[in-house]
């Protein structure tokens, strides 16, 4: 975790020898809950100490391969979610035009 000049924030940064081991989107859609619950400050501007990551553990699964699977599930699923809201805007529009009218 590099820390930036407020000593505030950080940014995770994978390291060399896990490049070639973690899909990133992977991490995103599953590691990233593992954070939360050492977020401090959660109803303001959430802080996240180096400390804490520190001591954050998870298992990172053998294959790259299904890594990629699980990631690509995940945007197939966060696509859906995107494609329903802007359904549920339309007929929202839909339901207020008929309204109105």
């Amino acid at each position: 975790m590099n820390k930036n000049k407020n000593d505030h924030c950080g940014v995770l940064i994978l390291r060399d020898e896990y490049k070639n081991k973690v899909n990133l989107k992977w991490f995103y859609y599953v590691i990233q809950q593992y954070f939360y619950k050492y977020v401090y400050g959660k109803f303001n501007q959430g802080m996240l100490y180096e400390e804490s990551v520190k001591r954050i553990k998870f298992k990172l699964p053998l294959a790259l391969e299904y890594q990629e699977m699980i990631a690509k599930k995940f945007d197939i699923l966060n696509n859906s979610q995107i494609r329903i809201n802007k359904i549920k805007q339309e007929i929202n529009l839909l339901i207020n035009e008929i309204i109105s009218f």
